[in-house]
């Protein structure tokens, strides 16, 4: 693995989910110049993470990357993936580059690389291309022919409705409201993981930035369209999450 590649993948390792958003994501139509801000570890508690099954599996894909189980990493990288997770699909198109956990296959992993660039995201966009270039004549027709199924199953116009509606889904729990409507008095009590018992703002909880869909895509949308940068995207570590993982396959 090259540099740039062992830093793509190794920005994963962090205590937060990391979003700095200083440069407006084209990809996102009306994201706003914002400060650079953080979703607390506090906040990444099981019933946060019912409704953002995107850093869900995100979280038990670098769990079991971490602890050498490729092959299961893999198939949690897709299952995020299936949420319009864009670093889990950089994620898989890596280790199918890398032969991690399967066989090495570069025009799938170019298929999945081209996923992955699929919002114009700076460094996204400078990797498939560099891929793109060590492609034969038949490997890049073969590489189109299986980005198609790729991109039927994963593309955004269908996986961030996925996601989106994980996001009603779970809004729709808030207790005293019928619509997702957070009044000022909610408080959340966490149940399960390490923050068990402790009570929380429902205004920091259901910050609109993290469940109103436009304004969650723009948080992604403004770090990754900036250039190569030391910030790190990720969520907590994946031992706080307990139960509920499934098989993922």
């Amino acid at each position: 693995m090259n540099g740039f590649m062992h830093w793509m993948a190794g920005s994963a390792v962090g205590a937060a989910l990391w979003l700095a958003t200083g440069v407006a994501g084209a990809s996102t139509p009306g994201c706003a110049r914002q400060v650079p801000r953080t979703i607390p570890a506090s906040l990444m508690t099981d019933g946060f993470l019912d409704g953002h099954p995107d850093l869900r599996w995100r979280r038990y894909g670098l769990k079991e990357f971490d602890k050498g189980n490729l092959p299961r990493a893999l198939s949690r990288f897709r299952k995020a993936a299936e949420y319009a997770d864009k670093y889990s699909q950089l994620r898989v198109a890596i280790m199918y580059r890398e032969g991690s956990g399967v066989p090495a296959d570069p025009e799938l992993a170019y298929a999945w690389m081209d996923l992955a660039a699929e919002r114009g995201y700076h460094d996204f966009v400078r990797l498939r291309d560099a891929w793109w270039a060590e492609l034969d004549a038949g490997q890049r027709e073969r590489a189109l022919q299986r980005r198609q199924d790729v991109f039927a199953q994963y593309g955004d116009q269908v996986a961030k409705p996925r996601l989106e509606s994980a996001m009603r889904g779970r809004l729709s729990k808030i207790t005293g409201s019928r619509v997702g409507h957070v009044h000022s008095g909610l408080q959340v009590v966490q149940h399960t993981g390490a923050t068990a018992g402790e009570v929380q703002s429902g205004a920091d909880y259901y910050d609109p930035e993290y469940w109103k869909p436009e304004l969650y895509w723009c948080l992604h949308d403004t770090y990754w369209m900036a250039p190569l940068r030391q910030q790190q995207i990720d969520v907590g570590r994946p031992e706080t999450v307990h139960g509920g993982e499934g098989d993922g396959r």
